[in-house]
């Protein structure tokens, strides 16, 4: 529950590690880039998300899982990142976030010299 007394919905969500950045995509059907928050605080990637509830008239539901207010999520990082290049893209009701990696923690490859 949000301090309100209302329901906050858990975004499901999958978090995956290339060489160079952190991907996080999430599941936002229906809702539009305006009502999508996302910051990134102390290591930690922020989303808040409102869906509106669908209003029908003269109807009566016979099953309802489609959950229409607020959605919360935090998720820690496991390396240091650079918030700065963060990018975010709203495509077919999936959010994807593209983290770089800040660039103390990328590989490097050695070269060997010869002698």
């Amino acid at each position: 529950r949000d301090v309100t007394g209302g329901h906050v919905n858990a975004l499901p969500m999958d978090v995956y590690e290339t060489p160079e950045d952190i991907v996080v995509r999430t599941a936002l059907p229906g809702v539009k880039n305006d009502n999508v928050n996302i910051q990134f605080q102390d290591g930690r990637l922020i989303i808040d998300a409102t869906l509106p509830e669908h209003k029908v008239e003269n109807a009566t539901y016979l099953y309802r899982e489609l959950s229409a207010g607020s959605y919360h999520r935090e998720v820690g990082l496991p390396v240091a990142v650079n918030a700065e290049k963060i990018e975010a893209t709203l495509e077919n009701g999936i959010l994807t976030l593209h983290i770089p990696k800040a660039e103390e923690v990328k590989p490097k490859k050695i070269q060997i010299k010869a002698k």
